[in-house]
């Protein structure tokens, strides 16, 4: 233990004089050992952030439970009528203003006794009006916690005042502890006294809920070397990747309810839930970071209409069975048309029209279609995947049955003019196409 770093006198003083535990009145303030706790709850105390796990020699200045240990208590120093020094019993070392960036740590004792050097380490205490203390620096800075709230592993930080209760400190006289150090090293937020100790993360995908809660953030940092808290990437991408592997339809499939009744897998296309991972993951990161409940989206790719435990493409699409020759257009569950039609010539596998999921993306009223050997004027054009759409065909007098295994089309849906006219009138740029055989 350091005895030779305070008078001797005047510690001894502090001792004999001042019973432990005793809160201290502004009236009051002299010399001594204490604890300093917040105003906000006085179980929690300044600390000086020991490391002795690794063993090596780093402190800086936070809050923490108290635990009777020196590293707990500061000798309060008078450097003048109006200012005084606190001293950390276990290593000496002086709380110390820097100027330069308006930021607190610990130090060796300054014996300068230039005024300007002095000052880094003086500070003035304040009466705050019911037995705290607001405690600055000679350029008006406060001390000050980062937070409004109290927890382990709280920082200290300099501030400009706002009165606010993280600004007001009281002082408890102590006794020295036959304990120096404790290990309080960097703390994880998720555990009990953490920060983030309540967290609970709802992911929010359409209709479904997912839930995170401190329990698992907990697993997912640790402590490095130069004391800094790291959050696990690897572990981060792991969670999200089940949500993804739990909600993705592109890779997964996706199941439909026909028309006919039947319930079928369709794998194909370009439309579904398709999950952003590492941008999901980024922001999880970022988002975990709270307290309480809290809520976020993924972060998506492409997305569907709706995403329930039956379906993600919601009450408002165009249904083609490829294999019956029928269309079917639903609007807000409503079905406003059925219709035979003539697709891809099946027979010929490079005008098969290809099953799966997709979203119009070009309507034109009235349009030529151009091909390698045609030309094709329509009254009401509705493009789907590539050169493939849906489209009025006057040049066929017939629709449905086996037309189109060995006379269909180039691959697009053609259907009966009035037919195209209602769908046509109905949908809209990115409107839903089913397809399947």
């Amino acid at each position: 233990m350091k005895w030779f770093r305070f008078p001797a006198a005047l510690l001894l003083c502090c001792l004999l004089c001042i019973a432990p535990s005793a809160v201290i009145k502004a009236a009051d303030l002299m010399p001594g050992l204490y604890e300093i706790t917040s105003a906000i709850n006085d179980d929690f105390v300044l600390d000086a952030k020991t490391c002795t796990e690794l063993g090596t020699e780093y402190h800086s200045l936070q809050l923490y439970d108290r635990l009777d240990i020196n590293q707990q208590k500061f000798y309060l120093e008078q450097m003048s009528d109006i200012s005084w020094r606190l001293s950390v019993l276990s290593s000496g070392e002086a709380v110390t203003y820097s100027a330069d960036n308006a930021s607190i740590s610990l130090a060796e004792l300054i014996q300068d006794t230039s005024p300007d050097t002095k000052k880094m380490q003086a500070f003035k205490f304040t009466d705050a009006g019911d037995g705290s203390y607001y405690i600055r620096t000679s350029d008006g800075y406060y001390l000050t916690l980062d937070t409004s709230s109290v927890h382990r592993g709280s920082t200290i930080i300099l501030k400009e005042f706002t009165g606010y209760a993280n600004q007001r400190w009281c002082l408890k006289a102590t006794w020295v502890s036959a304990t120096d150090n404790a290990d309080t090293d960097v703390f994880n937020p998720y555990e009990e006294g953490g920060i983030y100790e309540d967290l609970i993360l709802t992911i929010k995908t359409d209709s479904m809920r997912d839930i995170l809660t401190a329990d698992t953030a907990a697993g997912w940092v640790s402590i490095s070397e130069d004391h800094q808290l790291i959050y696990s990437t690897e572990s981060a991408t792991a969670f999200v990747q089940t949500l993804a592997d739990k909600y993705n339809t592109f890779e997964n499939g996706l199941e439909f309810t026909t028309s006919l009744g039947a319930t079928i897998t369709i794998t194909e296309g370009s439309y579904g839930w398709s999950m952003d991972v590492d941008s999901t993951v980024a922001l999880l990161l970022e988002t975990i970071r709270q307290n309480g409940r809290v809520l976020m989206e993924p972060v998506w790719f492409s997305t569907g209409a709706a995403f329930t435990e039956e379906s993600c493409i919601g009450d408002s699409y165009v249904e083609v069975d490829l294999t019956n020759q029928k269309v079917w257009l639903y609007k807000d569950g409503e079905l406003l048309v059925e219709s035979d039609c003539v697709s891809g010539t099946y027979n010929n596998e490079s005008r098969r029209t290809p099953g799966g999921i997709y979203t119009i993306f070009y309507m034109q009223s009235p349009a030529v279609l151009r091909g390698a050997d045609y030309t094709s004027p329509v009254d009401y054009w509705m493009a789907f995947n590539g050169g493939i759409g849906l489209h009025d065909a006057s040049w066929r007098s017939e629709f449905g049955g086996d037309i189109y295994l060995n006379n269909g089309s180039h691959g697009c849906i053609n259907l009966p003019n009035e037919t195209a006219r209602i769908i046509y009138e109905n949908v809209s740029i990115g409107y839903i196409v089913v397809l399947y055989y």
